[in-house]
């Protein structure tokens, strides 16, 4: 026999080289396997040997498996009828084609059709195995089992056959339920995936418009990170406190020809940030050192005009689910009210797009069709899409800030930030980096 590994050992259907075995068999053939169908009566068709020479041994018990039990059965049955030997052996699990006592084939293939499909490794034959230890304990299994008769197998099936049909049925179910789940879950990674990879494209994006952006800050590159403040009560917050006391408020432009163009922000007004790692967004009250405060969503108390129609708008910064929207506008002719259009919406730094949109109310959605088509003029045509966004996207200052302690920790990475400020459609965003590689 061939001893090249490569030939010896195989991971595919071994049935071809049990055929050449069996066909080469000059004294005997004996299998040794806990699962058969109709496929093994066909594979020992294939040797000349007396039926004598030939003997199966298996475990018929139904604790081995019950999916394909009456097919093993049958053909159990079918192999006597041949007047080949079957014998059963409580708990037998090896499969093993051993011919004239001394070549074997060992795997984890059964002889069954299914098996045949399956991913299988088996090995052999390799040398002559002829009084071997393995041999030796083959022999004593066979000596161990009990031969079976037609009659045996005939009651068997007459007396099991409304169990196995019950069987059947909730293996089937018990199938399904698993392809359900599995379909299921895989859907759900899929879905993960995919934010996973719109998540790091927007990160990219947002990195880009803050690269791209001329304006720098005053002093020196605006770095930011979270740090405990004591209050005169002895207790402590935690505020995004700025690198040697630089004025969050001074930004300049130095590409504008021979003059440096400077930019002052508002301060204690609430100014809108992104933040790159996770696409998130919020208005954030900007002091000249310190950031203790945002705010992720808006109330406008005044209509905008929104194609001509004077509407409410509501603004949200979603903390969640940023990798498919991280804007979402609420459009209503009437303040207050749940006929209303929400539009989701993807700003990256640079731009805006239309993510999706639905009626707040599913059941009122043909009330507020004048407010869904206003949106969709403003919100599918690029330029108008920035104008209306970078409109709502102003600074704010609020009378009353309905924020009862400061609440920025968790918005940014843990370590330092870099922040820049970008150009926005005539406005101004701020864009948050982790310089942690994050």
């Amino acid at each position: 026999m061939d001893e090249r590994p490569d030939r010896a050992f195989r991971a595919i259907d071994v049935y071809p080289t049990w055929k050449r075995l069996i066909d080469r068999a000059e004294t005997s053939v004996r299998v040794f396997t806990p699962y058969f169908d109709h496929q093994l009566p066909r594979l020992l068709g294939n040797t000349d040997l007396d039926v004598d020479s030939i003997a199966v041994i298996t475990d018929l018990s139904p604790e081995s498996g019950t999916r394909t039990y009456r097919k093993q059965l049958q053909a159990t049955k079918l192999l006597l009828q041949q007047g080949i030997e079957v014998r059963t052996l409580a708990r037998l699990h090896a499969k093993v084609l051993l011919t004239d006592e001394r070549w074997a084939v060992v795997g984890s293939q059964n002889y069954t059709s299914y098996a045949r499909k399956s991913k299988e490794v088996s090995v052999g034959p390799i040398a002559d195995m002829a009084g071997s230890p393995m041999l030796v304990t083959l022999s004593d299994w066979r000596a161990q089992s009990i031969p079976v008769s037609i009659e045996f197998i005939d009651s068997l099936l007459d007396k099991i056959s409304a169990e196995l049909a019950e069987v059947v049925r909730l293996q089937d179910d018990l199938q399904n339920d698993f392809d359900d789940v599995l379909g299921a879950w895989l859907a759900a990674q899929r879905r993960e995936a995919d934010r996973v990879r719109r998540s790091k494209q927007l990160e990219r994006a947002i990195r880009h418009a803050a690269q791209s952006s001329a304006f720098r800050h005053a002093q020196q590159s605006a770095f930011v990170r979270a740090k405990p403040v004591e209050r005169a009560d002895g207790t402590e917050y935690m505020s995004l406190a700025v690198f040697k006391d630089a004025d969050l408020t001074q930004w300049r432009n130095p590409s504008s020809g021979n003059r440096v163009r400077t930019k002052q922000l508002e301060r204690l007004s609430y100014h809108p940030m992104i933040v790159a790692h996770s696409g998130r967004m919020a208005f954030v009250r900007l002091a000249k050192r310190r950031i203790s405060f945002f705010k992720s969503s808006v109330r406008f108390m005044q209509p905008r005009v929104v194609d001509g129609l004077p509407l409410w708008i509501s603004l949200t910064m979603p903390e969640r689910d940023t990798g498919h929207h991280n804007l979402q506008v609420t459009l209503s002719e009437r303040p207050g009210t749940s006929d209303a259009w929400v539009f989701e919406l993807m700003f990256d730094g640079a731009s805006v797009r239309l993510v999706d949109h639905r009626a707040r109310t599913e059941r009122r959605e043909q009330q507020v069709r004048r407010v869904r088509d206003a949106g969709l003029k403003s919100f599918e045509q690029v330029d108008r899409a920035d104008e209306l966004v970078a409109d709502l996207l102003a600074p704010i200052r609020f009378d009353r800030m309905n924020i009862e302690s400061p609440n920025i920790d968790g918005l940014l990475p843990r370590g330092w930030n870099q922040l820049r400020l970008v150009h926005y459609s005539g406005s101004h965003v701020l864009v948050a980096t982790s310089a942690n590689g994050q």
